[in-house]
């Protein structure tokens, strides 16, 4: 089961549910400059049809919650880790004073599907009737509407996997409606283990597993991705450019990805071991079909963290050898947009 899952995001149409997820509606005139006082990335520069990622911080710089933006006309999307929904929620609303903005929590009567691989957006123009140069076109973190069946939908672009995808916005009615209708066209409907694979293929760490409120984002890795060093005070800012200015981007400890020799996929909290010391630990680990060995997330000391560097893992009362390796594991050939 997990072989034909697998290759469907890697040569098909992968169906993924994302169901889970939090899903916060955002409307009101003060939208974005609201957001964009509130979060790390420029949230004035995401108009209608763009979108970007972007996190919620303590003033501490540690991380609450990351977050994709999708802007559409009058409203912004927020979609966030399944175990940051209500926090999310609770945190704009404890921002919000005089504002005109509307926080709706959609998580229930709305829901995700992501469509992902290489035959993604050939079966969603067929689906859907939309031009497949269309949905190729459009960049990534970009999103358009459509309507199926007179219900309004989002799509917006993201290649998670490493492949060409989407992700689908709508009531939960139309969207299972959508996803019957993909599988009877060829999708495959892939597990959330089928997926974490995916996503650590593709060097994404996941929340809480691999980054939480811990954590920085320069400790996580999610810096470039994440963060406007350009725009004005938001929450953790004054850390941010402490770190990023005062200290070149140096943090105590680094997470890195790690290539384990052997089969035995290392476990959560298995200790990372350089010249018999302690060196950090392991976040998650799985066994990459694509690389035919296991690979793991995990923190290590600034130092040790360089690509090539050798490392052991103490799993149980075995020592595996490992090797820092660049992000991510597995590469492809086709460039995000």
């Amino acid at each position: 089961m997990f072989i034909n899952e697998y290759q469907a995001a890697r040569t098909g149409a992968a169906l993924y549910d994302l169901s889970d997820q939090g899903k916060i509606y955002i409307t009101g005139k003060d939208r974005i400059n609201f957001l964009h006082r509130l979060l790390t990335n420029d949230i004035l520069a995401c108009t209608p049809g763009r979108g970007c990622h972007a996190a919620l911080l303590t003033s501490q710089g540690h991380v609450i919650s990351c977050l994709r933006l999708s802007a559409v006309d009058h409203a912004i999307l927020l979609d966030t880790p399944p175990s940051t929904r209500t926090t999310v929620y609770n945190k704009l609303n404890e921002f919000l004073f005089r504002e005109d903005v509307q926080i709706e929590d959609q998580s229930d009567p709305k829901t995700l599907l992501g469509v992902h691989g290489p035959n993604a957006s050939t079966l969603l123009s067929t689906t859907l009737a939309i031009k497949p140069e269309v949905l190729e076109e459009l960049p990534v973190l970009h999103n358009m509407s459509c309507f199926i069946e007179d219900s309004p939908v989002l799509l917006i672009r993201d290649r998670y996997f490493g492949e060409s995808g989407w992700d689908i916005f709508g009531s939960r009615s139309v969207i299972n409606h959508l996803r019957e209708k993909l599988i009877k066209a060829g999708a495959t409907l892939i597990s959330a283990q089928t997926a974490r694979v995916l996503l650590m293929e593709t060097g994404i760490p996941a929340y809480p597993e691999d980054f939480d409120e811990s954590v920085t984002l320069f400790e996580a890795g999610l810096e470039n991705c994440s963060i406007s060093f350009t725009k004005g005070c938001y929450p953790g800012q004054e850390v941010m450019t402490w770190i990023r200015e005062r200290n070149s981007n140096r943090t105590s400890r680094k997470l890195v990805g790690l290539t384990i020799d052997g089969s035995t996929v290392p476990a959560t909290h298995d200790a990372l071991i350089h010249n018999g010391l302690r060196a950090g630990h392991i976040t998650s680990g799985v066994f990459s079909e694509t690389l035919q060995r296991p690979i793991a997330f995990g923190y290590i000391r600034w130092d040790l963290k360089v690509a090539g560097t050798d490392i052991h893992v103490q799993h149980e009362k075995e020592l595996i050898k490992a090797t820092v390796c660049a992000l991510p594991f597995v590469r492809h050939d086709k460039p995000q947009q």
